[in-house]
């Protein structure tokens, strides 16, 4: 009688794991009915790579930050965000891969209400080659509601955006990096997502279909009142890397403490929340 109960509740358990074992990492098990209403939704989503900058030559530091920014979390979080960018060296096979979250999306984490959410980590890539470097990064929003014209349902379906790009070099004699200073220039590789309504029945944000791009109108430069606590916390995080008490994480030249190749490169976005008067970072990995 045991066995056969046992095989019975496994039996249950299978059918209803089925769908989500088909769907893998696809995430569609995110989608949400009845999405509490922020009409702050259609101010737009904005999700910048702030660190490093395009076309700029940076001196190699033992751990070399990736810097990115969302914009309003407080509406971007439920819906199911997740960031990714990509380091390659364009003259070798090698290459740093980071997301956030690590192997799902902020739905069902809890909202920042802090006007900005910054996600920083760094690759020691820099420091074991010189030359030319490329980051490409894109974000994914998993719960989000797309018009696909007239006579033709509303579904609901994920939203990824297009891979941005952004080529940099490192040479000895280039200056330190500075984050303090890239943050005052604002990003020069921004993205930008702009609902144009929101669905009567679940309140789930509207875009148009794939045929009918909405037009940019990011504004990197809001981040600018964030510069130098931003500066600190990637100092802080890197120095956490290095394994230093610490120091100037830019002239370091090797971990305090020796990491194993196995951990090189592998810790995952850090989180941090910033607030207009104070900074609040958490630096577990997600």
């Amino acid at each position: 009688m045991l066995l056969l109960n046992t095989f019975i509740f496994l039996s249950i358990f299978l059918l209803r794991s089925l769908p989500s074992l088909a769907r893998g990492f696809d995430f569609e098990e995110d989608l949400f009915p009845n999405y509490p209403f922020n009409e702050k939704v259609l101010d737009g989503i904005e999700v910048s790579l702030i660190f490093p900058r395009g076309n700029e030559t940076y001196a190699p530091t033992a751990y070399f930050p990736i810097v990115m920014a969302v914009r309003n979390p407080e509406i971007t979080f439920p819906l199911g965000l997740r960031l990714g960018a990509k380091v390659s060296h364009r003259d070798s096979f090698n290459s740093d891969l980071f997301y956030f979250p690590n192997d799902s999306s902020t739905t069902g984490s809890f909202p920042p209400t802090s006007p900005y959410y910054f996600a920083i980590n760094g690759t020691d890539l820099i420091n074991r080659f010189t030359g030319s470097f490329t980051v490409k990064w894109r974000f994914r929003v998993h719960n989000i509601c797309r018009d696909l014209g007239e006579h033709c349902p509303i579904i609901e379906q994920h939203y990824s955006s297009q891979t941005f790009s952004v080529d940099f070099s490192i040479s000895p004699d280039a200056p330190l990096p500075n984050i303090e200073e890239a943050v005052n220039r604002c990003s020069n590789s921004t993205a930008w997502l702009k609902p144009f309504g929101i669905q009567e029945s679940t309140n789930c944000p509207l875009i148009k279909n794939f045929s009918s791009p909405l037009p940019p109108m990011p504004d990197p430069c809001l981040v600018k009142p964030f510069a130098k606590d931003l500066a600190a916390n990637v100092s802080k995080t890197i120095l956490g890397l290095l394994d230093c008490p610490d120091g100037a994480w830019q002239t370091i030249k090797e971990p305090c403490r020796k990491k194993s190749s196995a951990s090189r490169g592998k810790s995952g976005f850090k989180v941090v929340w910033l607030l207009l008067a104070a900074v609040i970072s958490v630096w577990a990995v997600l």
